[in-house]
């Protein structure tokens, strides 16, 4: 093994002296020289201090979105109570005087049977009238395609008309709706066609 200077544990030594000229030199208190406790207490209480205003500015605006969304779904609530009560004041009104009409029909003694249908029957009309102003619609029946949403199938005869295959021929009972929300299917009779055979 060579003992010259320029050995490999010299050239070592040189090869990193770049690298510590870079450093400033260190002094008997290299802490202090390089890092002021002071100034950095100072720097992390001044970040401290901003990172807490703005985290109490989230919060407040936070806290008065929640107020707003909370003050929003009361005046909400309370917007559709009032058209709640405004549909059955509605609802009411209609049905009102078909059922005060039959309560003096039933209050009748000693009536003629024939006056009592009579009677009867203008306040059915009278409940038809306010059912329809509410919307309520008779599902269409004979005539018209067999739709499995409004129509209940209870028997399938045969037709000679291809025209009539799957249209409803009969109807065993009305089916009524309000808007597209069916309320009780129509219960029909649909047609079924059947090409006849050839006789060769």
């Amino acid at each position: 093994m060579s003992n010259d200077p320029t050995s490999a544990d010299t050239k070592v030594d040189t090869s990193n002296k770049d690298a510590a000229e870079s450093v400033e030199p260190l002094t008997e208190e290299p802490l202090v020289l390089a890092i002021d406790p002071l100034d950095d207490l100072a720097v992390c209480q001044e970040k401290l201090k901003k990172v807490t205003a703005n985290y109490r500015a989230v919060s407040k605006a936070y806290a008065q979105k929640e107020s707003e969304m909370a003050a929003y779904r009361k005046r909400m609530t309370a917007k559709a109570k009032i058209q709640g009560d405004q549909r059955a004041a509605q609802a009411v009104e209609k049905f009102f005087e078909p059922v005060q009409n039959l309560k003096r029909s039933m209050s009748i003694e000693d009536s003629d049977p024939a006056t009592i249908v009579q009677g009867v029957r203008m306040v059915l009309s009278q409940f038809d009238a306010a059912l329809c102003a509410l919307g309520l619609a008779e599902v269409p029946g004979v005539g018209t395609r067999f739709d499995p949403l409004h129509h209940e199938a209870l028997a399938i005869v045969p037709v000679e008309d291809a025209m009539l295959d799957g249209v409803v021929t009969q109807v065993y009972m009305a089916g009524y709706r309000v808007g597209e929300r069916v309320l009780t299917p129509a219960q029909v009779v649909v047609g079924k066609y059947t090409a006849p055979v050839s006789e060769e």
